[in-house]
């Protein structure tokens, strides 16, 4: 048997177990007599001896909460004298005692012993108040007057009087509050002193009523805002799948606004200090079942506004569900873990909220993020969302959008991080209906426009632009005035719908008529998806927002898709695969190159599906720089965008030259400076520059295996050789040249 840490060391439930704890405390000293039995009749023996000396309280549901506490005390005061202390020989050592325990619990189903034996030995402890400062506390919520009931429980059902009630519970507030949210919140004062686990047992828990919103009364918490490495923190365990919380009512936003809650949401519970936006609350919750009032079923929409766990950094959840709140879970802070949780049928599962620099180092294990109203997961405007998070077999099922980001507020361009710094591994984005990453915005572009005060008059637009909120907006190439910091549109006023009209704009100026530029602020940065699912869901929609590709978003700096699972679909929306505003890598030539955007495995596939369903890879209103963009099938090939757009009406297997200024095509001359062969004719074309592609070659009769150069209109002819200097040599022939085409060997453009 492994060695037992040291006391100080020791969990919660280990503690349960001690020798010296059930001595001291329970008065199960005769525990020892048995411990070196083994097996089933062991774990009788053991359960017999239990509930022999389990103490005898009369009927203790008829009386007054105060009544119970005293007799209980006297009944532990008889018990205590009635059983003498072993003799000190005959002591058992705290690791032979757990052994024999363990032994005897060993051969118990997991179940039983989880849920059965938990219950029955925790159910015997007394009152948290009889622990000591150098023992964890664990405080049974039922020993605080708990009715868990499944339904409405009032104090006016056991009390005459608030006096009465504020005498065994001095935060009462009201003879309307619920027993159960007073028992809750009196064993968390008794666990705040020292720290520790409320224990709540199987039951189903009622919080608020229709007066809680009057009597202040159903948020539970604040638990005990505490730092790492978690000393004196207070935990929160249920049983798994059998301990229910519910709020029945909507508390809405009807909290203080601290710099921790801007917006005055009430949650179910609240973790740490709200008014520290750099808090830490840390200790887990574990088995529980958060029920919220109700999000509805409208897409798009929350029928409520409270939010359900308030968390902190630190704080860590096991199993716990979340699910009919505005939020399952509304996030300040990281450094944690989230393992095996459900936060389903929410309006958004998780909300990363704005007023916090710590979201970052976090871990999301097989968490389902389903079947919410809006997305799996939120973030508010501005530089908010998950920042250096691991994301393992996440589920996001059965919603518009996997991840969404919010726009309204943003103040710069560079203002809107969706992703930062992330991972996802084998994540699932099924029945999607508008993007797995958006912002829920049309795409921008370049238009002709004017100020006055907070009305923006648009005069021109340009081809394929949309003006929608949220998009920000700074002045053209070349415009006589700058445009102030923080200026985006906030609803359109007046005209057709994302063109010329008027629109409510953020931040008041007088700028006269000329070009300016509408575009996103979200972006993601240095984030990888590797062997994740994709595939659409029409029914899960949002019909008044965009569903133009499958990440929707105004630029990329590092954003790198592995091995995206093409049986599942990844199939363009509307306009394309990837509506990305901008891509951004370093210049070309840069000592370090950082690319906007790379895509490596069956991309083959990903173009077929391009082609099959005339879209573009990525967006035709995108500006992506040279060589940011970059695609590699599996090694067959590799390539890129072309370094301009206008490529959608060009033949496909024509050979391309890097230029930056338009559409341009080899033209057979020792100068011809080839970027690569066009595999994807779109807006943004897709250029192979390594590998095994098919080339144009008009009438041009090659046979295999010699090599092949440049020639006028964007094809290729025969060459002398591999130094052949009549024009640029791109490759050599792997057959002979049928029908226009000659698939090459591509060699020497990069």
């Amino acid at each position: 048997m492994r060695n037992n840490p040291p006391l100080r060391l020791r969990t919660p439930v280990a503690l349960l177990r001690d020798w010296h704890y059930w001595n001291s405390i329970v008065g199960f000293a005769a525990l020892h007599d048995v411990h070196h039995e083994e097996g089933e009749k062991n774990r009788d023996r053991i359960e017999v001896e239990m509930g022999r000396r389990k103490l005898e309280i009369p009927d203790w549901r008829l009386r007054s909460h105060g009544e119970r506490m005293r007799q209980r005390q006297l009944a532990i005061t008889r018990e205590r004298k009635r059983i003498k202390r072993p003799p000190p020989r005959s002591h058992p050592s705290r690791r032979s005692f757990l052994t024999g325990l363990a032994a005897s619990v060993a051969l118990v189903p997991l179940a039983q012993t989880s849920v059965n034996l938990l219950s029955k030995v925790l159910a015997l402890i007394p009152p948290a108040e009889a622990a000591t400062s150098a023992q964890t506390t664990v405080a049974n919520i039922m020993h605080y007057g708990a009715k868990a009931l499944g339904r409405s429980a009032p104090a006016s059902n056991y009390y005459t009087s608030l006096a009465a009630l504020q005498a065994d519970y001095p935060m009462a507030t009201a003879l309307t509050n619920e027993m159960d949210w007073l028992a809750f919140q009196k064993a968390n004062t008794i666990v705040s002193n020292t720290g520790g686990v409320i224990f709540c047992p199987a039951g189903s828990y009622v919080f608020c009523n229709s007066n809680s919103l009057t009597d202040r009364s159903g948020q539970l918490g604040p638990l005990k805002a505490v730092g790492y490495p978690g000393i004196g923190s207070v935990s929160v365990l249920g049983e798994f799948g059998a301990t229910i919380f519910q709020w029945p009512v909507d508390l809405g936003k009807s909290r203080p606004i601290t710099s921790g809650n801007p917006y005055g949401y009430a949650g179910a519970i609240i973790c740490g200090d709200y008014t520290d936006p750099h808090g830490s609350s840390a200790g887990y919750f574990q088995d529980l079942i958060f029920i919220g009032p109700g999000a509805g079923s409208t897409l798009g929409i929350s029928a409520c506004q409270m939010v359900g766990i308030m968390t902190n950094d630190r704080r860590a959840l096991t199993r716990t569900t979340a699910f009919g709140f505005y939020a399952g879970v509304y996030v300040i802070g990281g450094q944690t873990r989230w393992s095996e949780c459900y936060f389903e049928k929410n309006y958004y599962g998780a909300y990363w909220a704005r007023h916090t620099a710590e979201f970052g180092d976090m871990e999301f294990d097989r968490v389902d993020f389903s079947l919410n109203n809006r997305a799996g997961i939120g973030c508010a405007p501005g530089d908010t969302g998950p920042v250096t998070s691991l994301f393992n077999k996440c589920i996001f099922d059965a919603e518009p959008y996997g991840i969404f980001k919010e726009s309204q507020g943003y103040t710069s361009m560079n203002n809107g991080n969706v992703l930062y710094d992330d991972e996802f591994y084998e994540c699932q984005f099924e029945n999607i209906g508008n993007a797995m990453i958006g912002d829920g915005l049309s795409v921008g572009g370049g238009f002709t426009g004017s100020i006055s005060g907070t009305t923006l008059h648009v005069t021109a637009i340009s081809s394929g632009v949309m003006l929608s909120p949220g998009q920000v907006i700074v002045a053209g190439i070349g415009a006589p005035i700058a445009i102030a910091a923080g200026t985006y549109i906030v609803q359109q006023l007046s005209g057709k719908g994302g063109g010329m009209g008027t629109y409510a704009i953020s931040v008041s100026q007088t700028v006269v008529n000329e070009v300016q530029v509408a575009s996103r602020g979200s972006f993601i940065y240095n984030t990888k998806i590797s062997g994740s699912q994709f595939m659409w869901g029409a029914t899960w929609r949002i019909t008044a927002e965009p569903q133009l590709g499958i990440i929707q978003c105004g630029g990329t700096i590092g954003l790198y898709i592995e091995h995206p699972i093409i049986t599942f679909g990844w199939t363009p929306g509307v306009d394309c695969l990837f509506e990305i505003g901008q891509i951004v890598g370093s210049q070309p030539g840069s000592y370090t190159p950082q690319q906007g955007f790379r895509i490596s495995g069956d991309v083959s596939t990903l173009l077929q599906n391009c082609i099959t369903t005339g879209k573009g890879f990525f967006g035709s209103a995108s500006y992506i720089t040279p060589s940011a963009a970059m695609l590699d099938n599996n090694r067959f090939w590799q390539g890129e965008t072309t370094f301009a757009a206008g490529y959608q009406n060009t033949i496909v297997g024509s050979v391309v030259l890097a230029n930056s200024s338009g559409v341009t095509l080899c033209a057979g001359t020792p100068s011809d400076n080839v970027q690569g062969v066009l595999i994807l004719a779109a807006v943004w074309g897709v250029v192979a520059y390594q590998g095994d592609v098919n080339v144009a070659c008009g009438t041009n009769g090659i046979a295999g295996g010699q090599y092949v150069r440049t020639a006028a209109g964007g094809i290729v002819t025969s060459a002398s050789g591999a130094n052949d200097t009549t024009s640029k040599v791109i490759g050599y022939a792997l057959k002979a040249s049928s029908s226009g085409l000659v698939a090459v060997r591509l060699q020497g453009m990069k």
